[in-house]
């Protein structure tokens, strides 16, 4: 039997809020380390530990599942599925855990012993949700080393206030938008006009 290759925090966030939304909570508490989580919410139904096994198979049959595009009356970026994957992408990019999660109807809390504090307010997290899309197909090949599936957005390091502050035509139209993982280097994606 192989081992599973460990998920990044924003495929584990995502798939803990598929959870959380397949059975209608709201409010939920998620102990995330690099092996695993503990979930504490507010329906009973919601199976506590996740070792990294249990995530790889439920990551798997949701995407399954979505590519069934089954349709659901809560708005995609409502979601806490969608938000909670923005987070991890935000975690992905400050590094190896452990952090408690507070998922509540209006933000989402992330701290840790080591002393990272963060609010998620969720109006910047829808719009950060439909931000995403306008990236997806671009090239993600760092245009100054070359290394190809580097590039990370940058929407999900902005704080809340220069998430919305874009949202209402503040951005500088040479404000880098990703991020490369490998030589640090910051570069402007221009999203395609829809």
């Amino acid at each position: 039997m192989t081992t599973p290759s460990p998920l990044s925090y924003q495929e584990i966030l995502r798939t803990l809020g598929g959870v959380l939304d397949h059975v209608g909570s709201s409010v939920a508490v998620i102990h995330l380390s690099p092996t695993g989580a503990r979930l504490t919410a507010d329906q009973a139904t919601v199976p506590e530990d996740w070792g990294t096994e249990a995530l790889t198979a439920e990551a798997l049959r949701q995407q399954q599942q979505r590519t069934d595009d089954s349709a659901t009356a809560t708005p995609w970026a409502s979601r806490l599925a969608w938000q909670l994957r923005l987070v991890g992408a935000a975690l992905d990019l400050v590094g190896e855990g452990p952090y408690t999660i507070v998922a509540r109807p209006e933000e989402i809390f992330v701290f840790n012993a080591r002393g990272y504090h963060r609010a998620f307010r969720n109006t910047a997290l829808e719009r950060r949700a439909a931000l995403a899309p306008e990236f997806r197909g671009q090239a993600t090949t760092c245009p100054v080393c070359g290394e190809s599936e580097s590039l990370v957005p940058l929407v999900h390091a902005l704080s809340d206030e220069e998430v919305l502050q874009a949202a209402e035509g503040g951005a500088s139209p040479s404000q880098p938008t990703h991020r490369c993982r490998l030589c640090g280097a910051s570069v402007r994606l221009v999203a395609p006009p829809l």
